[in-house]
C-alpha cells in the first residue's frame, strides 16, 4: 500500500511540476502579448506591426490556457503554494488580455471597414476572445475578477464577441462619420434651398407655405442633382463579390441622391466585411448561414442572411446617427446651433420640418431626421423659453419700483414679454398636436418633445400669476391705478389670449392593452400636466377679480382713512355755532376724491363696461364707508351747523361726478345710484334729529303730498335717506344740541 501511495504522490508531483513550468511559459507570453497590446493602444492602433505580432502569438496563448484549464491534479502540499500562485496568475493574465483585446476591437473595429488588410487580424482577435473567455473558470480563484475594479468595463460580466456585437460596435464608431456628413448635406441644402427661392418659414408659421404646390420637388431634384457628386468618387471601388448584398435586392432611391450614396456605400463596405467573416468563422454568423458556391467552390453567404445583415446594422448606425446627429449640428459642426439665436433654431426646425413632409428620402435617413427633428425641437424649446423667461423676470424685477414705468400699447413691457412667452410655447406645443388623432398617430406623436414645453407652460403661468398678485399689490400701495388695472387687466387678457390658442387633445381615450409601455407611461405624463396646466389657467382667469375684490379692497380702505387722517378738518371746526346756512363745500371734499377716486376713474375708462361699474362702484362705496368710520372712530361731535356743512359735503359728491370728471352716461348713473350715497345723506339728517323722533317712511317734496294717497307704494327711490343707515342710536349720540331756527336746505325741505 506504501508504495502504490508513493507512486501515486510521485506522478502527482510530476503533474504539479508540469503545470508550474507551463504556466511560467505562459506568464511570459502573457506579459509579451499584453505588452504588445498596451503598446498599440498607447499609439492609438497606428503600429499595426505590434498588433500582427499579437495575432502570431494568439493560438500558442490559447492552447496553453485550454491546457492548464484542464488540470484537474490536487497538489501535495509541497508544491501547493506554487500550484495556488501560478494558478492565480495565469487567471489574472487571462482576465487582463480579455480586457485589453476588448479595448482594441472597440477601438480598431471602425478600422475594418476603411483598411480591409486588417480585417483578418482584427476578426482573429474576435476569436480568440471568444476561446479564451470559454474556457472553464470553474477553477478559477475566488475574487479573480476584482483585479481590476476601478475599471468600469470589468464591473459587469465579459460577454461573447458574436456578429451581432461587432455591428453594435461597428454601427457606434462609424454613426460620427455619418452624422457629419448627413449634418453637412442638410446645411447645404438649407443654404442654398434660401437662394434657389424655396419659401423658408421666416414667420415660424407651417399653415403659410403651400403644400400643394409641386415646384419645391422640382427645385430639391434640382439641387440634389448640383450639390452631388458623381457616384463613382462616393462610393469606394470593391469587388463584384461584395455586390451581392446590394444586387439582390431594389434600391428605392429618394429625391436627395447624396441620401442614397451614403446608404449605398455603407452596405458595400459592409459586404467586403462579411466576406472574411465567412471564410474565417462562418460560426459568427449562425447555423446555415454560409453555403459552399456551386461554381467557384467557395464559401459564400446565404441572400437572406445578407439581407437580414444588412438590415439590422443599417437600423442600428441610423439610429446611432439620428442620436448623434444632434451633438453635430448643436455643438460640434463649424456652425454650431446651439451658439447661434433661438430665431436660427426656430427657422432650421420649421424648415426640417416641411422638408420631412414634402421630400422623398431612405426610410432609414427619415428615421433620422425624426430623431434629430425632436432633438432639434427640445433644444429650441430651452433656448427660446430660457431667453425670453429671463428677459421677463429680470424687466419685472428693474421694474418693481414706484417712478418706473414702461408701457407697450395698453399694457406694460412685462406683460409683453410674457405674451411674447406663450406665444413661442403656444407655437411649439400645437406643432406637437393634431386633430382626430388614433393609435398609430399616437404612437409616432412626439410626446417627449411636447411633455418638456407643458413643463415650461405650466411653470410660466404659475409665474405670471405670482407676479401679477406681487405687482398688485405693490402699485395699490403706491395707489398707481394706471399701472394696476395696466398688470391685472390688460396683461392679464393679452396673455390669456396667447393661451387660448393652445390645443390639448385628449388622448388618454385611445390608450389600449396594444400600446406600448413608452407611449403609455409618456400619454399618462401629459394629462398629468395638461390637467395642471388648465389649472394654473383657471387660476389666472380669476386673478384680475381677486386682485380687485382682495387686494385693492384692502388697500382702498386704508388709503381712504390715511388721505382722511391728513385732510378732514378737526372737531373744533364741527362745534362752530353760526346761525348761518353752509353755502360751500368744505376743500377737503374735492382733495379727498381727486387723490382717491379720480386716479381708479381715469384708469379704467378703457377697460370694459362691467369692470368700470364694478371697480368705480367699489372704491365709492370703500371710499365713503371709510368717512362714515373715521367720523365715527374719531366721536366727532357736531353742532347744528356741522351737520349741515357734512350734509353739504356729501352733497358734493354727486356734482362733482356729473362736473370735474369725464364718465359715460352708464358708469356716471351707476355712481349717482349707489346705495352709499344715501347711506352718507341719511348720517348728515340723522345728526339734525332728536333723539326718538318719529321718521317718516316717505320723503316726498310738499309740493307733491296733496298729489299723493294712502296708496303710495314705498320705494327705495321715495324711502328716506336716514332709513339706509344702520345703529342709528349710535348717530344720534354724535348729534349737537339744537336751537330753535330753521334752515332751509339745498333739497328744499325744512328741519
Amino acid at each position: 500500500m506504501s508504495s502504490v501511495k508513493n507512486s501515486y504522490e510521485q506522478n502527482g508531483d510530476k503533474t504539479t511540476e508540469d503545470f508550474i513550468k507551463q504556466s511560467k511559459y505562459l506568464h511570459l507570453l502573457c506579459c509579451e502579448i499584453q505588452k504588445s497590446l498596451s503598446n498599440y493602444l498607447k499609439q492609438d492602433g497606428s503600429n499595426m506591426e505590434e498588433l500582427v505580432k499579437v495575432c502570431e502569438s494568439l493560438p500558442m496563448i490559447s492552447a496553453t490556457f485550454v491546457e492548464l484549464s484542464q488540470n484537474k491534479t490536487k497538489p501535495s502540499p509541497l508544491f501547493e503554494y506554487s500550484y495556488n500562485h501560478w494558478k492565480t496568475k495565469i487567471w489574472s493574465h487571462r482576465l487582463t488580455i480579455l480586457y485589453l483585446i476588448n479595448q482594441v476591437v472597440s477601438i480598431d473595429i471602425v478600422k475594418i471597414l476603411e483598411y480591409h488588410e486588417e480585417n483578418e487580424n482584427i476578426l482573429i482577435l474576435f476569436i480568440f476572445y471568444n476561446e479564451l473567455l470559454a474556457i472553464s473558470n470553474t477553477t478559477e480563484p475566488p475574487g479573480i475578477n476584482m483585479v481590476k475594479n476601478t475599471c468600469s468595463t470589468l464591473l459587469k460580466p465579459l460577454r461573447h464577441m458574436s456578429a451581432t456585437k461587432i455591428l453594435q460596435i461597428l454601427a457606434q464608431q462609424r454613426a460620427e462619420k455619418y452624422s457629419h456628413q448627413l449634418i453637412t448635406i442638410l446645411l447645404n441644402i438649407y443654404h442654398n434651398s434660401k437662394d434657389l427661392g424655396y419659401p423658408i418659414n421666416e414667420n415660424l408659421q407651417d399653415d403659410e407655405i403651400d403644400g400643394s404646390d409641386n415646384s419645391s420637388m422640382e427645385i430639391y431634384r434640382t439641387l440634389a442633382g448640383y450639390i452631388t457628386p458623381p457616384q463613382c468618387s462616393v462610393i469606394p471601388p470593391i469587388d463584384d463579390t461584395s455586390m451581392s448584398i446590394t444586387g439582390s435586392r431594389k434600391i428605392v432611391l429618394s429625391d436627395v441622391a447624396q441620401l442614397d450614396s451614403l446608404i449605398l456605400s455603407e452596405e458595400q463596405n459592409l459586404a467586403a466585411l462579411l466576406i472574411p467573416i465567412s471564410k474565417i468563422s462562418p460560426s459568427m454568423l449562425g447555423a446555415n448561414a454560409t453555403k459552399i458556391s456551386k461554381s467557384t467552390g467557395c464559401v459564400q453567404i446565404r441572400k437572406k442572411v445578407q439581407l437580414k445583415i444588412n438590415d439590422y446594422y443599417q437600423q442600428i448606425l441610423w439610429g446611432e446617427v439620428g442620436t448623434t446627429s444632434e451633438h453635430v449640428l448643436l455643438w460640434w459642426g463649424p456652425e454650431a446651433l446651439g451658439l447661434a439665436s433661438p430665431q436660427t433654431g426656430h427657422l432650421i426646425k420649421s424648415w426640417l420640418t416641411k422638408f420631412i413632409s414634402t421630400v422623398s428620402v431612405p426610410n432609414l435617413v427619415k428615421t433620422a431626421l425624426h430623431s434629430l427633428l425632436d432633438s432639434l425641437c427640445s433644444h429650441v424649446t430651452l433656448t427660446s423659453w430660457d431667453e425670453l423667461f429671463r428677459k421677463a423676470l429680470v424687466s419685472a424685477c428693474y421694474q418693481h419700483s414706484r417712478h418706473i414705468t414702461q408701457d407697450v400699447g395698453e399694457g406694460t413691457k412685462i406683460g409683453q414679454l410674457f405674451f411674447d412667452v406663450f406665444n413661442d410655447l403656444v407655437l411649439l406645443n400645437n406643432q406637437c398636436e393634431g386633430p382626430n388623432w388614433t393609435l398609430e398617430d399616437l404612437e409616432g406623436l412626439p410626446l417627449v418633445e411636447q411633455i418638456p414645453i407643458l413643463h415650461r407652460l405650466d411653470h410660466s403661468v404659475h409665474t405670471v400669476r405670482l407676479w401679477v398678485e406681487s405687482r398688485a399689490r405693490q402699485l395699490s400701495n403706491y395707489w398707481n391705478m394706471n399701472q394696476f388695472f395696466k398688470v391685472t387687466q390688460n396683461d392679464v387678457n393679452i396673455c390669456l389670449h396667447a393661451l387660448s390658442q393652445l390645443q390639448l387633445a385628449n388622448q388618454t381615450d385611445l390608450l389600449g392593452p396594444d400600446s406600448s409601455v413608452h407611449v403609455m407611461v409618456c400619454c399618462k405624463m401629459r394629462a398629468k400636466l395638461v390637467s395642471e396646466v388648465r389649472v394654473n389657467i383657471e387660476k389666472l382667469q380669476k386673478v384680475a377679480n381677486l386682485c380687485i375684490d382682495n387686494t385693492l379692497t384692502t388697500v382702498c380702505r386704508t388709503v381712504s382713512l390715511a388721505n382722511l387722517q391728513m385732510v378732514f378738518p378737526d372737531s373744533s371746526y364741527w362745534r362752530q355755532q353760526i346761525d348761518e346756512m353752509p353755502q360751500y363745500v368744505s376743500g377737503y371734499v374735492e382733495d379727498y376724491l381727486d387723490e382717491v377716486l379720480r386716479p381708479v376713474l381715469v384708469s379704467t375708462n378703457t377697460l370694459s363696461m362691467g369692470i368700470q361699474q364694478k371697480v368705480s362702484g367699489l372704491v365709492l362705496c370703500i371710499m365713503c364707508e371709510a368717512w362714515l368710520d373715521h367720523i365715527y372712530i374719531h366721536q366727532i361731535r357736531f353742532s347744528e351747523w356741522g351737520a349741515l356743512q357734512l350734509l353739504t359735503d356729501f352733497g358734493a359728491i354727486p356734482t362733482w361726478l356729473i362736473e370735474r370728471v369725464t364718465l359715460t352716461s352708464d358708469v356716471r348713473n351707476h355712481l349717482l345710484n349707489t346705495e352709499v350715497l344715501k347711506r352718507c345723506e341719511g348720517v348728515g339728517r340723522l345728526l339734525l334729529r332728536h333723539p326718538g323722533e318719529h321718521i317718516s317712511m316717505s320723503a316726498m317734496p310738499p309740493r307733491k303730498k296733496h298729489d299723493s294717497g294712502d296708496g303710495t307704494p314705498r320705494t327705495p327711490e321715495n324711502m328716506p335717506a336716514e332709513m339706509y343707515v344702520p345703529n342709528q342710536e349710535q348717530w344720534l349720540q354724535l348729534r349737537a344740541p339744537r336751537h330753535n331756527k330753521t334752515f332751509i336746505l339745498c333739497c328744499g325741505n325744512q328741519l
